[in-house]
């Protein structure tokens, strides 16, 4: 199987959990919480998600994923002449935040919570990511999800 999707949109990192104490009583209490702030991004990846599986798809608890993102960012105006022709100093990645893991595992968890593809993101064995600035004026992802088999392979002479 292989499943491919775009997510259009400002592409953010799964949030750290946060952490706020309550008095309860003499006692205090943790709740721990997620910041919100990429929940927009998140409702895009779901509805991409949903959109490109079906639910009579049955996953396969032992085979393993390979899975490669690729994140593409509009680039900013500063990186344009006034004839809007690319500064020869506008670089080709982009090495500043969000950071590629926390990318990543925001779409990886996302396909888990969906249970449409497999079941933990564990399955994945292989993970190949990019950043990069995009000369078109969007923002997207671009998934790309295939199963590998997990049977063993003997070799021969």
């Amino acid at each position: 199987m292989i499943m491919k999707f775009n997510v259009f949109g400002d592409a953010k990192g799964q949030p750290r959990p946060r952490a706020r104490a309550f008095k309860m009583g003499s006692k205090y209490i943790a709740k721990f919480y997620d910041d919100d702030s990429a929940n927009d991004w998140k409702i895009k990846v779901n509805e991409a998600i949903k959109e490109h599986t079906h639910d009579t798809y049955e996953i396969n608890k032992n085979n393993a994923y390979t899975v490669i993102i690729s994140f593409y960012f509009s680039r900013p105006k500063s990186h344009y002449k006034s004839t809007k022709e690319l500064t020869s100093s506008a670089p080709r990645y982009m090495i500043q935040k969000p950071d590629i893991d926390n990318l990543a595992k925001l779409i990886l968890d996302c396909i888990t919570k969906s249970t449409k593809v497999w079941r933990d993101d564990s399955q994945v064995t292989t993970l190949m990511l990019s950043k990069a600035f995009w000369d078109q004026n969007i923002d997207a992802a671009n998934v790309t999800i295939m199963e590998e088999s997990n049977a063993l392979v003997k070799l021969t002479n």
